[in-house]
Parts: structure tokens; sequence; C-alpha cells
């Protein structure tokens, strides 16, 4: 008789969103991505979200994990960069360069020989960020899911278009028939900030 694996669940709580996994084993079992619209109701929602279980352990990341391991009783917290790390190298062994846009934050991770070998964060400016980088694709009326496509299809512009096109994204100064226009813009407003 094969003895029953163990179900763990993961919750990345991030000041956008928050994530949550739920694995048997190796096996994801069920996921939930939601935004954040305050951290009781959108973890119970998520919680909802995911197949009943008996879950033998939480493991919380992310800037509320203190919070939400005390609302959830986990049994474990790990901060972003370990978690980014440990998750990298399980799925891709000879990662060597991990890079995580958050929410008001990115961090850059460096790895050599399976180790963290060295990492960077920029706390102090939003560009680069996933909600500066979701503010300007609404305001180009392009969807979040899409700008990676946008990015990829379409030509890029000077650096001095780049960076004028950022700071008038950045003002909503741009005249409609600029918005209906700006899609192909919108790789140089992400490579203007420097990240």
């Amino acid at each position: 008789m094969a003895k029953e694996q163990k179900t763990y669940l993961g919750i990345d709580c991030g000041s956008v969103s928050i994530k949550f996994a739920l694995l048997r084993g190796d096996e994801l079992v069920g996921k939930a991505y939601l935004k954040n619209k305050g951290l009781i109701s959108t973890v119970q929602e998520g919680l909802r979200q995911l197949p009943k279980a008996r879950i033998d352990g939480v493991g919380v990341t992310g800037s509320g994990k203190e919070f939400v391991k005390s609302l959830v009783g986990g049994d474990y917290t790990a901060n972003e960069i370990i978690s980014h790390v440990v998750a990298s190298l399980k799925e891709h062994p000879d990662v060597k360069t991990i890079l995580d846009i958050g929410g008001e934050d990115s961090k850059l991770m460096l790895v050599r020989g399976g180790v963290l070998a060295d990492f960077q964060m920029n706390r102090d400016c939003g560009g680069g960020t996933g909600s500066m980088i979701e503010t300007i694709a609404n305001r180009l009326g392009v969807k979040i899911e899409d700008v990676g496509g946008v990015c990829l299809g379409e030509q890029r512009s000077s650096g001095a278009t780049r960076k004028v096109w950022y700071l008038l994204s950045e003002r909503g100064s741009l005249p409609v028939k600029q918005r209906q226009t700006g899609r192909r813009y919108l790789d140089g407003s992400l490579q203007s900030t420097g990240r």
C-alpha cells in the first residue's frame, strides 16, 4: 500500500496580488491568482477557489507574509528572494538569472552553481514595477496580459521618443491620437525606466 503524499499550500502575498499554490507532493493540484483587494477578503476568496484538501503545511512569502501567516495558521515564512531561488532551481537547475517584476519593487537574483550569489532590489523607485507597467498599459488601452506580445511584436522606438512617451504617459497628457498609436511605444516606455 503506497503512502499518501502530503499536501502543502504556498501563499505569495504581494501588495498588488495574492497567489496560491496547492501541492500534493510535486504535483500542482490547485492554484489561484487574485488582485489584492484587502488581505483578509482576498485570502478568504483564494482559499475558496482551491480544491478541498487536508493541508499538512502552509508556507507564506511576500510583503504581507507575517500577517497572512497568522491569518491562516501558517507554518513557515520565507523572503521572496529565497522563495524565487528555490522554486527556480527546482524547475530549472541551470538557472543563472532570475528577475521578479513585482507590484512595488523589482528583484534581480544571480545564481552560480545552484547557490544565490548576489541580488539587487529597487525599493526607492516605482519605475519598472508591475504597477507602473499596468498603469501605462491601461492608459494605452492594452490589457496587461497582452503587454509582452505588444512589446515583442512592435518595432522599438528611439531613446528620445521612449523618454518623451514615458513622461507623457505618466502625466496623462497624451492626445487621443497618440494614445491610439502608442501601443508601438509601449516597449520603449518600459525600457526608458532603465530596468
